[in-house]
């Protein structure tokens, strides 16, 4: 159950939090109540439709009609438009030197390619935490260039997702990306250097809806889902939301980075009880100043 601390913690003034619909606008709040009757209708007509396809091959082909579709568009439709003047709580999990947190309160995020990949490590060699050779390996073979990655930076919009080790904790362990620790994690040459650099840490970000992308649905649809999984509707899809921006995130649009030495990281993440370990005894106390 959420607690007010943990309201607190994650409470930025003017900002969409996706899972607090305390946060939205109020206008969409007021339009999701007013057509609530007729979106239930929807979900119910879509279950019943899908349990006529599932029994009948033919149905699969030209499944029946949903008659609340119109009218769920339109709101859907009028749910983008008013989250289009929004700006939407992010979280880049990740892990990083004590530079880069700097640099990045200072000059924001830089989509993902294989110039970021060589600029990091080459200061990082410059600073005496990589050598050389491991610098080329890590350059030979890295995934920056991928579908799906190349000009992106991903966030996790749903604050409940940073407490499953399955989904981030590969995030925080290792050091340059999952594009870049893909190939390496599990070698032994490249693999400790990797989670010997740097300190997991989550940049929280309030970027403005119309530069972000999300994976499927559009945002409004997703504000959808939320708000009926809230009031119990059953629906058909996760109510959650990850997001990408395709430009770079300028240092206005950071509000601040959690780094693994501030105590706020064990409150949203729950590290402590995790399997794996983010960091050894030794590299707590180097980042605690111990």
């Amino acid at each position: 159950m959420e607690t007010s601390s943990d309201r607190a913690l994650c409470a930025y003034d003017g900002v969409v939090e996706f899972e607090c619909s305390e946060t939205w606008p109020p206008e969409l709040r007021a339009l999701f109540e007013r057509e609530i009757a007729y979106l239930e209708a929807y979900e119910l007509r879509r279950a019943e439709v899908d349990a006529i396809c599932r029994e009948d091959v033919i149905a699969r082909i030209n499944p029946p009609e949903n008659c609340h579709r119109p009218r769920r568009e339109k709101v859907v439709q009028q749910a983008d438009s008013i989250l289009a003047g929004q700006t939407l709580l992010g979280f880049h999990c990740t892990r990083l030197r004590s530079v880069e947190v700097v640099q990045i309160k200072a000059s924001g995020l830089r989509p993902l390619d294989t110039a970021l990949v060589r600029d990091r490590i080459a200061q990082a060699v410059a600073e005496g935490e990589l050598i050389q050779d491991i610098a080329e390996l890590l350059l030979d073979s890295h995934q920056a260039e991928d579908n799906g990655r190349l000009g992106m930076t991903h966030f996790f919009n749903c604050r409940s997702i940073l407490v499953d080790e399955g989904d981030v904790g590969r995030l925080f362990r290792s050091w340059g990306g999952e594009a870049l620790y893909n190939s390496h994690e599990s070698r032994d040459d490249t693999g400790p250097v990797l989670r010997g650099i740097g300190m997991p840490a989550i940049v929280v970000t309030a970027i403005p809806i119309p530069r972000l992308r999300t994976t499927t649905a559009d945002t409004g649809e997703r504000f959808v889902w939320r708000f009926l999984a809230d009031r119990q509707v059953p629906i058909d899809q996760a109510p959650d939301i990850e997001t990408c921006a395709t430009e770079p995130v300028p240092a206005e649009m950071i509000l601040e980075i959690i780094t693994f030495a501030d105590c706020r990281f064990e409150q949203l993440t729950g590290c402590s009880t995790w399997r794996n370990r983010l960091v050894d005894k030794r590299d707590v106390r180097q980042i605690s100043g111990g």
